[in-house]
């Protein structure tokens, strides 16, 4: 997939990202950080919005493009964002980032329902 580190990434994000053209062409993303302790199963709130600031401020600084808009989910441990797709690349590619999947997701077709009901239909 061409990340360079071992994030976890959904391949609908990897075809948004592909798909999307042009200087303003933003996606977005949904990224879960890895704790940094391993008896915690996300970072703590705070150390949440903490790493989330540093990561987007160190992934503007790298690309020279910060995000269009983000929102920090603190007690789950994780972050959405709206980027350009060379943004959310760099993004995938950080250390502390444990995965990384697409904020729109395609609809499923839901097969078709056949009536419940046991009553005859009216004539």
């Amino acid at each position: 997939m061409g990340n360079k580190s071992n994030t976890n990434t959904d391949p609908e994000l990897v075809r948004q990202m592909h798909a999307a053209t042009g200087d303003d062409a933003s996606v977005e993303a949904v990224f879960m950080l890895a704790p940094e302790d391993p008896s915690q199963i996300v970072p703590s709130p705070e150390r949440t919005e903490e790493l989330t600031r540093h990561l987007l401020e160190r992934v503007k600084a790298r690309i020279g493009k910060g995000a269009v808009d983000f929102n920090v989910f603190r007690n789950m441990g994780s972050f959405v964002v709206s980027a350009h797709p060379a943004f959310l690349r760099e993004l995938i590619a950080q250390p502390e980032i444990a995965s990384a999947m697409a904020n729109q997701q395609p609809r499923t077709e839901q097969p078709e329902q056949k009536p419940t009901s046991r009553a005859k239909p009216k004539s």
